[in-house]
């Protein structure tokens, strides 16, 4: 009779044993896909972030770029207004950057 009661027993700790481990196994389950869960949450917030900065990248880089474009019409407008209102004097300032870029340049000599 011990041997069938040890048997038994023996076959109650093992069922138990399986119990535990299928519940070990669900919890790791649960807890994959709550971790797979968050993981996926902090993609999409990075990534709604990351376009979000991307736009606003894209603005700023239009804005300097038109502001640049204008400050450089300015540049250009007043440099033709100056050199209309003083011809003689921008002729000899043109001509002198050019002798200087033509002494400080290296060049061939045949």
């Amino acid at each position: 009779m011990p041997a069938i009661l040890a048997g038994f027993e023996l076959d109650e700790l093992k069922r138990q044993r399986d119990n535990e481990i299928d519940c070990d196994c669900w919890c790791a389950k649960d807890g994959a896909k709550a971790l797979s869960e968050r993981i996926e949450n902090k993609v999409e917030a990075s990534k709604e972030r990351m376009h979000a900065a991307t736009e606003d990248a894209t603005r700023t880089a239009e804005r300097l770029l038109k502001r640049g474009r204008n400050t450089c019409e300015d540049v250009l407008d007043n440099t033709t207004h100056q050199v209309k209102k003083f011809p003689i004097p921008a002729l000899g300032v043109a001509f002198a950057a050019g002798a200087l870029l033509g002494v400080l340049l290296p060049h061939k000599k045949t």
